[in-house]
C-alpha cells in the first residue's frame, strides 16, 4: 500500500511580515509622554518611519496619519501641556519629522532637551469640534532623541487627538576622529619628516609628488622649520640599525656640521638640543618635548593675552563708573 504525504510550503505571510516589522521598529523606538493614551492604544501606534533613502522628498498628510495612527490621549494634570519624548536605540538618527495633531504650536526639541525649533502648524481641516494641523521640521544635525511640546491655542478640552508622527531615519555616521588624530604624536611627527625630508624611494616620490602636503601648525610658528631642517639634517649622520639599500645610499652622502646648541628663534622659544639624539626612540622622545613646550609657550602666551583683555576691561569700567559718579 503507497502513502502519498502531501508536503505543504511554509512561507511567511504579508501579514506576518507585516507584524515582523512592527515588532523590529517597536524594539528601536522608545516613546514616552506625561499624558495617557485612551481606548487601548499605544503611543507606539502613532510612530510610523521611512529611511531616508527611500523617502521621496515630501512629506504629505495620507503618508503621517491614518486610522491605525490616530490616537487620543489625556492628562491627569490640568493644564499640563503634552509632551512626547522619541528616542532610537538602534544607531539610527532622525534626519525630517512630520506630525499631525490638533495642536497648532509644537516645540521641536534634540539631544538632551536642546531647543530646535517652534514649529507654527497648517491648518488642514475641521471636523465635529476636532481639528486637524500639519507641521514638519527638518535637522540641520540628526538626532538619535527629540521631544515635541503640543500647544493649543483654542481648544480647551482635556484630551488631544494626535493623528501621526513620520519619521526620516539615516545610519549613523562614524565619528570623526580627525580633532583626535592631530595631538598623535607619532602622526604629527611622521608629517613633519615627511613634508622636510621624503625618503628616496621611488613609490613615495610618486605619491608626495602627486599629492600636496599641507604645512602643520606648529610649524608655522617662527624658528620651527629652521629647527626641524636641523633635526632632520642631524639624524643623517646617526648610526642605522635597521638596514635598507636606501638608507645605505642616504649613509653614503656628505654630512654638514651643525652646531646644536643653536635655537632657531631666541626672541620667540628655545628648543631642547639635538645633541643628545643617539636612537629612534631618543628622537621621537626629543621631538615630543618640543611639541609639548611649544603648545605650553602657545598656552602660556593666550593666558597673558586674556589677562591682558580683563584689564583692559575693567580699566574701561572703571573708567565709566568714575564719569557716572560725576554726573
Amino acid at each position: 500500500m503507497e502513502v502519498i504525504v502531501d508536503e505543504e510550503k511554509v512561507s511567511s505571510s504579508p501579514v506576518e511580515l507585516e507584524s515582523s516589522e512592527k515588532k523590529s521598529r517597536d524594539d528601536a523606538i522608545d516613546i514616552s509622554s506625561n499624558w495617557n493614551v485612551l481606548g487601548g492604544k499605544s503611543l507606539k501606534n502613532t510612530v510610523t518611519t521611512v529611511h531616508r533613502k527611500d523617502f521621496s522628498g515630501s512629506m504629505p498628510l495620507d503618508d503621517i496619519a491614518d486610522e491605525n495612527t490616530s490616537i487620543e490621549i489625556q492628562s491627569d494634570v490640568e493644564h499640563e501641556p503634552c509632551t512626547i519624548v522619541i528616542k532610537i536605540k538602534n544607531g539610527q538618527k532622525i534626519v525630517r519629522m512630520g506630525i499631525s495633531s490638533e495642536a497648532e504650536v509644537l516645540e521641536i526639541f534634540k539631544d538632551s532637551g536642546e531647543y530646535a525649533t517652534t514649529i507654527f502648524s497648517e491648518f488642514i481641516d475641521e471636523f465635529e469640534g476636532c481639528t486637524v494641523y500639519l507641521g514638519g521640521v527638518v535637522f540641520d544635525r540628526p538626532t538619535r532623541e527629540t521631544s515635541i511640546k503640543f500647544t493649543r491655542v483654542k481648544n480647551e478640552r482635556s484630551s488631544l487627538y494626535l493623528y501621526g508622527i513620520r519619521l526620516v531615519l539615516e545610519d549613523s555616521k562614524p565619528p570623526d576622529n580627525s580633532s583626535l588624530d592631530q595631538l598623535d604624536y607619532n602622526h604629527i611627527i611622521s608629517d613633519f619628516l615627511t613634508l622636510l625630508h621624503p625618503r628616496k624611494n621611488k613609490s613615495v616620490e610618486k605619491v608626495s609628488n602627486g599629492i600636496p602636503t599641507s604645512i602643520p601648525m606648529a610649524l608655522k610658528e617662527p624658528g620651527m622649520i629652521e629647527y626641524f631642517h636641523k633635526f632632520v639634517d642631524k639624524t643623517k649622520t646617526l648610526p642605522v640599525e635597521h638596514n635598507s639599500c636606501n638608507d645605505n645610499e642616504a649613509e653614503s652622502e656628505d654630512r654638514a656640521s651643525i652646531n646644536n646648541n643653536d635655537s632657531p628663534n631666541e626672541s620667540t622659544a628655545v628648543y631642547p638640543p639635538i645633541a643628545s639624539i643617539n636612537s629612534t626612540n631618543n628622537e621621537f622622545s626629543t621631538l615630543t618635548s618640543i611639541i609639548d613646550t611649544k603648545f605650553k609657550d602657545m598656552e602660556a602666551r593666550l593666558m597673558q593675552r586674556i589677562d591682558q583683555m580683563e584689564k583692559n576691561t575693567n580699566k574701561t569700567l572703571e573708567e565709566i563708573l568714575n564719569k557716572l559718579k560725576v554726573i
